[in-house]
């Protein structure tokens, strides 16, 4: 079974319904601090822990000059969840430390799904196609219009989508 097929079952609405609610799938594992250090401190208690499947979503945007308490408010989310650190002037700061940090983090057969903005994507898969970090090639599951892999589905409706979705897939 490939893994594409396996993260499709374990993200079928069966599943989603049931993490959701936490009444049969307790796979789920959330973890808060600085990127990844907690993911560090966890396998390093429990090796076992290590991701097979993970999402990634992180800031993409440096502060705007402008920025003050009104538009904070109008994000409604805190400013950290939206940009890099204040101190940062590198809008790809989060997928640097991916690149570096997250593989040896990873289980074996593990998935990566990155959520990029189309405006990034191909700076960001620069920095990940780096040979420092030794990433394998990525597979384009949602593009700006809703095409890619999943466009030969039955259900053929576009729709606008403000990132793209890429996976990649480590042995």
């Amino acid at each position: 079974m490939s893994r594409s097929t396996l993260a499709k079952q374990h993200f079928s609405m069966e599943n989603y319904k049931n993490r959701i609610w936490g009444f049969r799938d307790q796979s789920n594992t959330q973890l808060t601090g600085d990127l990844f250090d907690p993911l560090k401190e966890a396998i390093a208690k429990d090796p076992s822990l290590k991701p097979r499947f993970v999402y990634f979503l992180p800031p993409q945007d440096t502060l705007p000059e402008n920025f003050n308490s009104i538009a904070s408010a109008a994000l409604d989310v805190p400013p950290v969840s939206v940009f890099v650190p204040e101190d940062i002037d590198d809008e790809l700061y989060f997928f640097h430390r991916m690149a570096k940090e997250l593989p040896s983090l990873l289980a074996r057969d593990a998935s990566v799904f990155i959520s990029v903005a189309h405006s990034k994507v191909e700076k960001v898969k620069e920095v990940l196609r780096k040979e420092e970090y030794g990433w394998p090639e990525s597979r384009e599951w949602i593009g700006r219009w809703g095409e890619g892999i999943n466009s030969r589905s039955v259900n053929k409706r576009r729709f606008y989508n403000p990132s793209g979705l890429f996976e990649y897939e480590f042995p």
